[in-house]
């Protein structure tokens, strides 16, 4: 497919000869999405699956891949061509979408024997929405331009019952003129799709809030250190609440903690995030919270020193 379509014509035909006038229109091609040609899908699990099943809802054709066939088959139940390796994907569409576990998953899906980058189409649309090191994004979309394809990363946050929902936030980076193309697939897995910037900047966007995960540990601890000793729900909440201030942490993942309410997914997932959100500071050398309070408490003594 060209980067560019060009239009010629005779005006109107009046003249013809030397005296003939000739306009020649040059346009940047864009990807509309509007014939709904196929879209390759790449990691079948707990997101993944749900995630392709509502591109089949909005009428998307899915080639799609997972390493477990047990994986496979619910989709292709419901409609969808399913290939045996990323680079059979890659040879029956120009649109791939991906969502695998962690950063090694994502080197050898696109770079590996049968990877898509062995057979990927010029002109492709690459989306990857794994959550991994964004230097690795980085390292995807430069392999991926070599091979003339384009690579975004656009990480999701809201979970399994999202995914099913179709009410994902989509955090996307990469090359801002193909953001509308991207957005327009996404948008059908996701209520939220949002530009952060260059390739890496969504898989950044994603980890932030994972620091406050930071305070889940001593929050659980305490949650169960009042579940033995039999104090009511509501109390507690209210505890918690009027102590720490409500945020998210204390209103999502006390039900979680304490009630056995289930997050639809296990906890290698969030370890991984995690432990990608604590190698930010270190990757940047900013300071981490530790150290910041660390800092803090140091003027505060210094401060409380000072004669009045």
């Amino acid at each position: 497919m060209p980067l560019f379509s060009a239009i010629s014509f005779n005006t109107l035909g009046c003249l013809s000869g030397p005296k003939a006038l000739s306009f020649s229109f040059f346009f940047l091609r864009s990807r509309t999405m509007a014939s709904k040609t196929p879209v390759g899908f790449v990691g079948l699990g707990n997101m993944g699956k749900p995630m392709a099943q509502n591109l089949l809802k909005n009428g998307y054709p899915v080639v799609a891949m997972d390493i477990f066939p047990d994986s496979c088959k619910e989709l292709q139940d419901s409609g969808a061509q399913i290939m045996d390796s990323p680079l059979e994907v890659a040879e029956r569409a120009d649109r791939i979408i991906t969502m695998l576990p962690s950063s090694p998953n994502v080197i050898d899906v696109f770079t590996g024997p049968t990877g898509i980058l062995k057979k990927v189409k010029k002109g492709s649309l690459l989306i990857d929405s794994s959550t991994i090191d964004p230097m690795v994004s980085k390292e995807m979309a430069k392999a991926a331009e070599r091979e003339g394809a384009v690579f975004m990363d656009a990480p999701v946050s809201g979970g399994v019952g999202a995914a099913r929902s179709a009410k994902l936030t989509f955090m996307v980076g990469g090359l801002k003129d193909e953001f509308h193309a991207a957005k327009e697939l996404l948008a059908c897995m996701g209520a939220t799709v949002l530009y952060c910037g260059e390739v890496g900047t969504g898989q950044v966007c994603k980890m932030l809030p994972f620091e406050e995960c930071t305070s889940l540990f001593p929050l659980a601890r305490k949650l169960s250190t009042h579940v033995k000793r039999n104090c009511l729900w509501g109390k507690r909440k209210c505890g918690v609440d009027s102590a720490c201030h409500p945020s998210k942490v204390s209103e999502m993942s006390t039900s979680v903690l304490v009630e056995g309410h289930s997050i639809g997914g296990t906890a290698v997932p969030q370890q991984n995030d995690s432990y990608l959100a604590a190698q930010l500071p270190y990757a940047r050398r900013r300071p981490l919270i530790s150290q910041l309070w660390e800092e803090q408490s140091g003027h505060s003594l210094w401060l409380a020193s000072q004669p009045v």
